[in-house]
């Protein structure tokens, strides 16, 4: 965590938020209203969206290997100075 810096913590406390166990201070929730809004998809557009999430998935399991191939990032993983 101390590695990650502030933007580790404000990666926890987003998370945390989003699991309802953290609600900042600087938030106010008073007169808000709101309704679940849930929309049906179509077999083509799960379709299209299990694609989009394949490709995410693939992306993000081969980023590393493609940063390094690159140049981006050397060997260790550290990023490359430009």
């Amino acid at each position: 965590m101390e590695a990650g810096g502030v933007a580790a913590m404000e990666v926890v406390a987003r998370d945390l938020k989003t699991l309802g166990l953290y609600t900042a201070r600087a938030l106010s929730f008073d007169g808000v209203e709101y309704d679940v809004l849930e929309h049906a998809l179509t077999p083509a557009q799960i379709e299209i969206y299990d694609a989009y999430a394949g490709a995410f998935r693939m992306i993000h399991h081969n980023l590393e290997a493609a940063l390094t191939a690159t140049g981006v990032n050397d060997a260790s993983g550290k990023r490359n100075a430009s």
